[in-house]
């Protein structure tokens, strides 16, 4: 039984190596087609040919180099409806918010303080102006502000 399976075995890489064999035969021979020049290949009608090809690309590029043109122009004369438009709706709203300016000027009282609508800052003798909290060699520094000053003392870093 071990005797017929080697058989079989033998026999397939024979069938094997022989189709590999004529493949590669056939692929050779196949190379002189593949690699030949032949000079009936460019006729004078296919010249004719490729030359109203070249002339219909050359319409078509032409033809799309105009409409890209147009489209420019288009653009442009959007861009410039759209830049006047913007001018304007700028102009009236600059209008618009002298008019609200002036409404609110004539609105308040004309021998009020405007500086009483400011916060008063009451100073406390005993805050500092400010605290140095920049970094030094040695000691470090306490850069908290003292109770009661949080609105009179600045830190400086």
């Amino acid at each position: 039984m071990n005797d017929e399976k080697q058989k079989k075995v033998f026999l397939m890489k024979i069938g094997v190596s022989f189709f590999v064999i004529l493949l590669v035969i056939v692929w050779v021979l196949n190379f002189k087609n593949i690699w030949q020049f032949k000079p009936n290949d460019l006729a004078p009608e296919s010249k004719g040919e490729w030359t109203e090809i070249k002339t219909n690309i050359d319409q078509a590029l032409s033809e799309i180099n105009g409409r890209l043109d147009q489209i420019k122009e288009e653009k442009k004369e959007f861009d410039a409806k759209n830049l006047q438009e913007q001018e304007l709706s700028e102009a009236a709203f600059i209008q618009d918010l002298i008019k609200e300016t002036e409404k609110f000027a004539s609105s308040t009282p004309e021998n009020s303080n405007s500086t009483t609508t400011l916060p008063i800052i009451k100073s406390n003798p005993s805050c500092p102006a400010f605290i140095n909290c920049m970094p030094s060699i040695g000691e470090a520094r306490s850069c908290q502000i003292p109770a009661g000053c949080e609105g009179i003392t600045q830190i400086a870093y």
